[in-house]
């Protein structure tokens, strides 16, 4: 969740949104794929909660969660050896190689990707064997008054954002979207100028309708992913990219 969202969670019995346990369970479904995760950098790592849960599956990994918007205060609590936290990604151990790098809904919020892009690129630790995660709202004729509460710049579609990474010196593993069944409601919500009633932060639904909303998605994906093998990319409400840097 990102950090915005979290300042407006106002009740102690906050409940994780479906979307984002179905994005999570998306994760490490392609995490899983990946033969080394000894470190792994999760950057614009919001409230941690994916964090958090990597810690928890991979514990004998390195991780560390960056944001810049940590406070001081945040970063004291949550000291830690294996799941470290941290404003920069320039304050990643240089002793160690880092495997995989996610940017789950990052690149949107920033005017120039291009430049973090190649920063990440850069850093000392990071090799063409290192492999990155990355996740964005598609559609920029979806952009709503959420968009701007979020500070996002933009939304993509899939060759906006495979051209971004090419450009960048990236080499494209896979890409798709994801989410398929939530692009309808939205696409008539932006019709009809009805502004999104649910966020993240406040999510009521009991157990059982989290459960099963959270499977639907997850079935989605999974139609989605398999479709994409052979070529046919449905639509989603989200865009991936799993992607290498380059030889410089």
């Amino acid at each position: 969740m990102d950090l915005l969202e979290q300042e407006k969670i106002t009740s102690q019995n906050f409940k994780r949104h479906p979307w984002e346990l179905a994005r999570y369970k998306v994760l490490h479904f392609f995490l899983k794929k990946i033969p080394s995760k000894n470190f792994i950098v999760d950057i614009g790592s919001g409230d941690a909660y994916i964090a958090k849960e990597l810690s928890k599956i991979y514990s004998g990994s390195g991780i560390l969660a960056v944001d810049p918007n940590y406070d001081d205060e945040f970063l004291a609590k949550n000291e830690g050896a294996r799941l470290v936290f941290s404003k920069a990604i320039e304050d990643i151990d240089s002793t160690q190689t880092v495997n995989v790098i996610l940017l789950m809904d990052v690149l949107e919020h920033i005017q120039h990707p291009e430049e973090v892009l190649q920063e990440i690129k850069k850093l000392p630790n990071v090799s063409p064997s290192t492999q990155l995660f990355i996740t964005v709202p598609a559609f920029q004729n979806l952009f709503s008054e959420h968009d701007t509460f979020l500070k996002h710049f933009r939304r993509y579609n899939r060759k906006q954002l495979i051209q971004l990474l090419h450009q960048s010196g990236f080499e494209i593993e896979q890409s798709g979207y994801f989410f398929f069944s939530l692009l309808l409601p939205r696409v008539f919500e932006k019709i009809l100028g009805i502004k999104p009633k649910i966020g993240l932060h406040n999510w009521s639904g009991n157990s059982f309708t989290t459960s099963i909303i959270t499977t639907l998605l997850w079935i989605d994906f999974k139609i989605c992913w398999y479709l994409s093998r052979i070529g046919i990319h449905l639509p989603g409400l989200s865009c991936y990219c799993i992607c290498y840097p380059l030889p410089s």
